[in-house]
């Protein structure tokens, strides 16, 4: 994801935030998804 792309979902959310700070946003939505993934993956293979 861009950060133009993020800026446009978070909508007034993103007023005032620099784009280091949407993208760290970006990097923790990422890696809460990848969290989110590996544990479907691993209740599937039980």
């Amino acid at each position: 994801m861009t950060i133009q792309e993020a800026r446009k979902i978070l909508e007034s959310d993103a007023k005032g935030l620099t784009d280091v700070e949407v993208q760290e946003i970006i990097d923790w939505l990422n890696m809460m998804a990848d969290i989110a993934i590996e544990a479907v993956e691993k209740t599937e293979c039980q």
